[in-house]
Parts: structure tokens; C-alpha cells; sequence
């Protein structure tokens, strides 16, 4: 994109930087740092420089102090209710005045019956009364998984869904592997755990193998997790892709 839309200039910022966790390489909208496309000899370890420029000509990253005076690429995601005006017009009505485009609606994204998050644009379902596994089964056949949480944004909205049931919800999160993970694949790049209910500190406890979200455990306020036995009988979230993705 910074190719695209800069003719004449170097380098533009983005979004990643290692000021926010010391010495490791993350995005400002908490977004996982999975992809990487570093110039070579970079990232640079001259101290300072800790922010992400992208080469508007190559594409290429680089590391730079956040002294340089650089243009930036802000990202915005969609207002269903907005509307945008067509970059090219092709209709002879169209040709004396701008021509406005519609956006989809949130309907539009989500099949029926799921709920549009335009943080993740993900979509969010929420299914009743199963255990974990038969819940998993269940999100699988309806073309999802159960749910894997990201950052403070998402698990909100998760806990949202449930419109004020404090019953706990299963999620995705399992330690079937040994260490917990998510069972979408997703990186356990963000934790939540209630050190209050949970018998090792901070640390859920040793022989329960599934996570869910509490709520009427703990403290309703802060949606916070817990692992249980998988075999109890739970609300569920289910998580896939949108249209808008």
C-alpha cells in the first residue's frame, strides 16, 4: 500500500514499534506480529531506533528513530452506515458529479444468527448448554471454532454477548497440547486469568484442561478466565471470518 499511494517519498511510518513491550517488535492496534518484511540488515540495533518505517518504493521495513518527520499510514475500519465516493466512474450519469457508493451493512458480513465485530472484523455466535468438546464439534459443523480472544477489545465484546448472563462461557482456550493454546491455531498472545479463583496464583489450575470466561466466579466487572473440567455443561462462543475480512 505505502508503494501505492507515495510517489515521491523514502520512507512513511506504520503502526509497529518495540517501545510498547521492550526489546519486541508489536503493532499500536494490538493486532499479533506474525508477518515481517525487513529490509536487509534490519530491524537495526542502533538504539533509538524502535519505530517501523515502510520504504514507499520497495516495500521493505526499516528501523528509525521517532525524531524523523515522516508521513503515516492510518488504518480506519468501516462504518456500515457510511458511505464513500467512487474512486473512478464509468456511468454517463455519473460524469458532473461525484457518484457515492454504498457499504455493505453489518448484516451483510455475518451469516445469519452471528454477530459482526468491526474491531476483528470476525463474526461471533453463541451457542447453549454443551461441553467443551461437543461445543467445539458444534462450531466446526457451523463453519467456525470456539472463539480465541486477542486482546482487552475483543474479550469485552465476547463477555457482551452473553447480554448480562454471568454464567460462565467456553471458549477455545484448551491445554490438550500441554501448554495453553488456542484451538483455532490463533498465537496465546493474550491472557486474563482471574488470580483470585484460580489455586496456583495467577496460573490456572494444574489438572482442568479447558478455559471459560467467568463471570458469576471472581469478579462479574472484569471478565476474567478460568479453566474447568471440560466435561461441564456450558454457553459457548463460536468465531470465523466475515465477508469483510
Amino acid at each position: 500500500m505505502a508503494k501505492s499511494i507515495f510517489i515521491n517519498v523514502e520512507n512513511v511510518w506504520v503502526g509497529g514499534n518495540r517501545v510498547t513491550v521492550p526489546g519486541n517488535w508489536t503493532w499500536t492496534d494490538g493486532k499479533p506480529f506474525v508477518y515481517t518484511n525487513w529490509a536487509k540488515g534490519e530491524p537495526s540495533a542502533t538504539q533509538g531506533n524502535d519505530y517501523l518505517a515502510v520504504g514507499a518504493s520497495t516495500g521493505t521495513w526499516s528501523a528509525q528513530p521517532n525524531s524523523l518527520n515522516l508521513p503515516y499510514i492510518c488504518e480506519v475500519l468501516p462504518s456500515p452506515e457510511s458511505t464513500s465516493t467512487c474512486p473512478t466512474i464509468s456511468s454517463p450519469s455519473c460524469t458532473s458529479q461525484p457518484c457515492v457508493c454504498s457499504t455493505p451493512s453489518v448484516t451483510d458480513y455475518c451469516p445469519s444468527g452471528w454477530k459482526y465485530f468491526n474491531y476483528t472484523r470476525e463474526c461471533y455466535y453463541l451457542g447453549t448448554a454443551e461441553d467443551w468438546g461437543t461445543a467445539r464439534l458444534y462450531c466446526v459443523q457451523i463453519g467456525g471454532q470456539l472463539a480465541s480472544i486477542h486482546n482487552h477489545e475483543e474479550n469485552t465484546f465476547i463477555a457482551d454477548l452473553t447480554n448480562g448472563n454471568t454464567n460462565p462461557i467456553w471458549t477455545g482456550l484448551n491445554k490438550y497440547s500441554g501448554d495453553w493454546s488456542w484451538i483455532d491455531g490463533t498465537p496465546y498472545d493474550y491472557q486474563n486469568w482471574d488470580c483470585h479463583s484460580c489455586p496456583d496464583g495467577c496460573e490456572p489450575h494444574s489438572t482442568w484442561q479447558c478455559g471459560c470466561m467467568i463471570g458469576i466466579c471472581g469478579n462479574p466487572d472484569t471478565d476474567q478466565w478460568a479453566n474447568d473440567d471440560c466435561r461441564i455443561t456450558r454457553n459457548f462462543v463460536c468465531k470465523r471470518p466475515s465477508n469483510n475480512n
